[in-house]
């Protein structure tokens, strides 16, 4: 599997482009506008972890086989995602 946390914004916001629509780079990372549709669609829960952090755990499908943390919800998401994705081939 994909180390997604060696991607930069930029990286995992054109590799969910490629999948979601691929003529239009979307800024999923940075823009909740583009990033919702990808996160409902996909049943992807984000939630903020309250142990004197500011991460947040994003997770998806049974017992949250797929889940990412990290400072920025939308990344998380979007890693979370790309999981997905890469695990349905």
């Amino acid at each position: 599997m994909t180390d997604y946390h060696e991607l930069t914004d930029s990286e995992i916001n054109s590799a969910v482009s490629q999948h979601v629509s691929p003529n239009l780079l979307r800024r999923c990372c940075e823009t909740p506008a583009d990033a919702w549709p990808v996160i409902t669609s996909n049943l992807i829960a984000v939630e903020p972890v309250y142990k004197g952090t500011q991460m947040w755990l994003a997770h998806a499908g049974d017992d949250g086989e797929f889940r990412c943390l990290h400072e920025n919800p939308l990344r998380a998401a979007m890693t979370v995602y790309l999981k997905i994705k890469e695990a349905k081939g």
